[in-house]
């Protein structure tokens, strides 16, 4: 008899200790994970997550550039003027981008960004 009773506690204890980690865990990972690399203070806002940009739908790989032919990488994708990469056509291939018509919106993908850091005038001398 005092094995049986013995037995119960043991397993309330158990169901007990199974509610009280579940409450826990679920608390912890409600939690929002911090950054290690945040500045100490800050607080993110609604602004700061909306100017985050987005990944763009069409992607430069790479440009062929010769002199009976001009193609272009889009998407992993190889075309040349006049070919249609969903819903945008080819309109120009030049030597650092791509022109592209979508719609009524003309886009213009570059293979490097148009700053380029220059080296001071006065250092090369």
């Amino acid at each position: 008899m005092c094995e049986m009773i013995h037995f119960k506690n043991n397993s309330r204890r158990l169901i007990g200790s199974i509610v009280l980690f579940a409450c826990v865990g679920s608390a912890v990972a409600t939690e929002q994970l911090q950054d290690p690399t945040r500045p100490s203070g800050f607080v993110a806002t609604d602004a700061a997550h909306a100017s985050t940009p987005k990944t763009p739908d069409l992607v430069l790989n790479a440009l062929w550039i010769a002199p009976s032919e001009r193609s272009a990488l889009i998407n992993n994708r190889r075309v040349t003027v006049g070919d249609s990469i969903g819903a945008a056509r080819v309109l120009d291939i030049r030597r650092d981008a791509v022109v592209l018509l979508r719609g009524n919106e003309q886009l213009t993908l570059r293979v490097l960004p148009m700053k380029v850091k220059q080296a001071h005038r006065a250092a090369a001398k």
